[in-house]
């Protein structure tokens, strides 16, 4: 488990222009498309998720970029132990010193 652990990464960049249109399957016609709303904008800048169009339906929508798997989950938990951890520890030291 440990050596699977060490091979992981944490998230998955993918490229959804390579994948498959949601409305009519039709394979790498997805395109970024620039935001035109304020909502878009804000999908863009604050989430996993980014504005494609589809060049032979007109589809228009937001598709995740990032690949989020079990094992991610369990290495952001891992990393979140170990940070309050030494957060811990560090209050301990530093409550017996003042």
């Amino acid at each position: 488990m440990l050596k699977a652990l060490r091979r992981a990464r944490a998230f998955y960049k993918i490229n959804p222009a390579l994948g498959i249109c949601p409305s009519c399957k039709a394979s790498g016609t997805l395109n970024r498309s620039h935001s035109r709303s304020l909502y878009e904008k804000f999908i863009n800048r604050f989430t996993i998720k980014k504005i494609y169009s589809c060049k032979s339906c007109g589809w228009r929508g937001s598709i995740r970029t990032i690949a989020i798997t079990s094992a991610s989950l369990l290495i952001v938990l891992l990393y979140v132990i170990l940070i309050s951890g030494s957060a811990f520890i560090t209050y301990q030291i530093l409550k017996r010193l003042l």
